[in-house]
C-alpha cells in the first residue's frame, strides 16, 4: 500500500505525531484553564466593585459598614455560589 505522506516528501515518525498531539491537548487545556480563571477574576472584581459602590452609597447605614464581603454580597442578593468567591479573597 502506497503512503500518502511518502508521496508529498513527508516522513510521517509516530512519535513525532504523537508528541504534536500532547502539545496542542497541552495548549488547548492550558488556553482554557486560562479563559475560567480570567472570568473568575473579571466576576470577583465587579461584585467587589458593586459592594463598594453600594457602601459609599449606604455610608450612613451602620448595618451595611460592619458586614464582611461575602455577607454584604448575600445580602444585596447575589447568589451565593457568587459570594463564595469572595470569602477566598477576604
Amino acid at each position: 500500500m502506497i503512503n500518502p505522506l511518502t508521496l508529498l516528501g513527508w516522513r510521517a515518525i509516530p512519535w513525532q505525531i504523537y508528541a504534536g498531539a500532547a502539545l496542542v491537548f497541552i495548549a488547548v487545556g492550558l488556553y482554557a484553564y486560562g479563559y475560567q480563571e480570567g472570568k473568575t477574576a473579571a466576576k470577583i472584581e465587579t461584585i467587589k466593585s458593586d459592594l463598594q459602590a453600594y457602601r459609599e452609597r449606604e455610608a450612613i447605614d451602620n448595618e451595611t459598614s460592619e458586614l464582611s464581603d461575602y455577607d454584604l454580597c448575600l445580602w444585596i442578593g447575589r447568589m451565593p455560589d457568587d459570594c463564595r468567591e469572595l470569602q477566598r479573597v477576604d
